[in-house]
């Protein structure tokens, strides 16, 4: 069952939660991508129960496939930042097609909730390149500009899902939730990093992560009807 699966990845996801409160580095390079690996494994088993293609579940899988390789680039030794990144780009841009199918109804909530993601995406974007301007990190403008586009328009899609027709509102506001719980998890990270430090951060940073790749993974599972047993 696939409902084992991320039962799974919740129990690592605590083991690695304690591991960064503990400072256990090595422990940590261990449950943080598990978690993951261990979302893959609910999503593949979910696809397989079905017995037939599901778009929003394949690209789900590529999305957290390409998460696991983000995460292991951002944890060695030397940290490869802009793979990092360009790994995380491509999973949010999987996100977004698994979470477009069709066009949701264009009316006020929509267009109100894509101009607010657009105007604090851009508030957000501007005090990020100002922060890389004065740190003469002026090679990351372009891909964090690329970065912060894709993780909107991700978050943007989820949160249009409870709004498409016979779409399970508690299953869409799932995903809507975990979107919202990564971009809050990058924001912080992106914060820390560029513009101040955020002290005490680390354990906050990595449970809006895990949450948010939870939550998106079983919404999905959930919208696609994958049986529970």
């Amino acid at each position: 069952m696939w409902t084992t699966w991320v039962g799974a990845a919740i129990a690592i996801a605590l083991w690695d939660w304690l591991a960064v409160a503990l400072d256990r580095r090595r422990m940590g390079y261990f449950t943080k991508p598990a978690v993951i690996v261990a979302l893959l494994a609910a999503v593949l088993t979910g696809i397989s129960r079905l017995g037939h293609p599901a778009m929003a579940l394949s690209w789900a899988a590529v999305a957290l496939l390409f998460s696991l390789v983000g995460d292991v680039l951002l944890m060695l030794p030397k940290a490869r930042f802009v793979g990092g990144l360009a790994a995380f780009l491509l999973a949010h841009l999987a996100y977004l097609v698994a979470f477009s199918n069709g066009l949701p109804p264009f009316n006020l909530w929509t267009a109100s909730i894509a101009v607010a993601v657009g105007l604090l995406a851009g508030k957000f974007y501007e005090r990020l390149r100002a922060a890389l301007v004065a740190q003469e990190k002026s090679f990351l403008i372009k891909p964090v500009a690329a970065y912060t586009a894709a993780i909107s328009l991700m978050v943007l899609a989820a949160l249009l899902l409870p709004l498409r027709r016979h779409t399970p509102s508690a299953a869409a506001l799932t995903v809507a939730a975990g979107a919202a719980l990564f971009l809050a998890s990058d924001a912080l990270l992106a914060w820390d990093r560029f513009v101040r430090p955020l002290p005490r951060t680390k354990v906050l940073r990595r449970s809006l992560y895990h949450l948010g790749q939870i939550a998106i993974t079983t919404g999905l599972l959930l919208l696609s009807h994958a049986p529970l047993a």
